[in-house]
């Protein structure tokens, strides 16, 4: 509906029904904040990327879900591993051993019918809820392919748990250019929102990109949690966070707690809701050091089943 076809069939509702002109007006006030709000703070373009051999339909279901509610188009990728040919060390063998085993060319062949199902399948979902989709027509993408995906796209999804083929999820969430949500196996809507703060910018601007991607769930109820190693009951720039996130969440409270941070982020999750999504900010650690300590993200997507919305600077 246009400005002029919405103004005048308000007007003349309010004339029929004998209301106040100055109500008429007040509504001609909100409709450009409302056009503003729309065309600013809603999604348009989301990747959602499979395990080409392990499709995931409850990633499918859900990306569809959240297409549907933002009015955006789905751009799927299927991610396959990479077949290596070996020499066998035994070539006097070699009719004995291959008995019953596939080359590597058929290995090729079984896993290009197998994504050839599984985008049909993909798109014949899409169709059945009219949700436009466009789908990458190759499945050899590398880590830096996916990295450059995601500086055009507001949002990326994929399986909280499954390996991206030879790309670990864990290396995508350091690098990305847009926020990603990790969707667990059996995933439903958020019922309720933890909103990480670790006294980081890039804490902040998860929030930011959850308010303004999901706006309707908004109105969740909301907790800011944040996790004091050294028992401190105070918070970095807690006036500002006191003036600004009710803005955004209307049902909101506080919780600082002491202890260990990843032990008491994963029971606070386990205890406050069966569908909640975590929001955090910063991956948090660079290449060398992810070999040896699992990050809090990690720690979250292993031991639990909540949703992960990440976004850092």
């Amino acid at each position: 509906m246009n400005y002029e076809l919405f103004k005048n069939t308000v007007k003349d509702k309010l004339v029929e029904t004998g209301q106040i002109e100055a109500i008429f007006f007040q509504l001609m006030r909100l409709w450009p904040a409302l056009c503003i709000y729309k065309k600013n703070f809603v999604m348009k373009k989301l990747l959602v990327a499979f395990n080409a051999t392990n499709y995931s339909n409850a990633l499918a279901e859900f990306a569809i879900k959240i297409a549907r509610q933002s009015n955006s188009v789905l751009h799927a990728v299927f991610l396959s591993p990479s077949f290596v040919p070996m020499t066998y060390p035994f070539p006097n063998d070699l009719p004995m051993a291959s008995a019953g085993l596939l080359s590597t060319v058929e290995m090729m062949e079984e896993t290009k019918k197998l994504v050839e199902a599984d985008i049909q399948l993909f798109k014949d979902d899409c169709a059945a809820h009219n949700v436009a989709c466009t789908i990458d027509q190759s499945t050899n993408i590398t880590l830096e392919d996916l990295i450059d995906h995601s500086a055009f796209t507001d949002l990326i999804l994929c399986d909280a748990k499954e390996e991206l083929g030879g790309i670990s999820v864990r290396d995508l969430l350091v690098d990305t250019h847009c926020p990603v949500l990790l969707v667990p196996q059996k995933v439903s809507s958020p019922t309720t929102a933890i909103l990480c703060y670790d006294e980081s910018f890039s804490s902040i601007l998860a929030m930011k990109m959850y308010s303004y991607l999901f706006p309707e769930w908004r109105e969740l109820p909301a907790t800011v949690l944040s996790i004091n190693p050294k028992g401190d009951n105070g918070l970095k720039h807690d006036d500002y966070l006191n003036d600004w996130l009710p803005q955004h969440f209307p049902v909101l409270q506080k919780q600082i707690l002491q202890g260990n941070l990843q032990k008491e982020l994963v029971s606070f999750i386990r205890k406050n809701d069966e569908h909640p999504i975590v929001v955090m900010g910063a991956y948090g650690r660079n290449a060398v050091s992810r070999l040896f300590h699992r990050s809090l993200s990690n720690i979250v997507i292993e031991e639990t089943n909540a949703l992960l919305f990440i976004m850092h600077e």
